[in-house]
């Protein structure tokens, strides 16, 4: 996989998704942020970057345990920017 040859172009706007839920359904527990991922998509309104807010379940009896919980809202954003030439 090569490097990009030129830098991306900065965005225009900044969008901060979250998760809806803040405990997991299975166990109730409440899920602490562990991270924040990034994406940068492409909009007809121009380039939009998106800090997205991840949780995960800190019950080790949990079935989700570990496992991240994405902001739901995160699927309805389109033209993800490595997709565009």
């Amino acid at each position: 996989m090569r490097g990009r040859r030129v830098a991306l172009p900065q965005a225009e706007q900044h969008v901060r998704l979250k998760p809806q839920k803040e405990h997991f359904p299975s166990c109730g527990e409440w899920m602490p942020v562990a991270y924040h991922a990034y994406r940068k998509i492409l909009t007809m309104k121009g380039l939009i970057q998106l800090r997205l807010v991840v949780r995960r379940c800190p019950n080790p009896a949990c079935r989700g345990y570990k496992q991240p919980c994405r902001p739901e809202e995160e699927g309805r954003w389109a033209y993800h920017m490595e997709n565009v030439v």
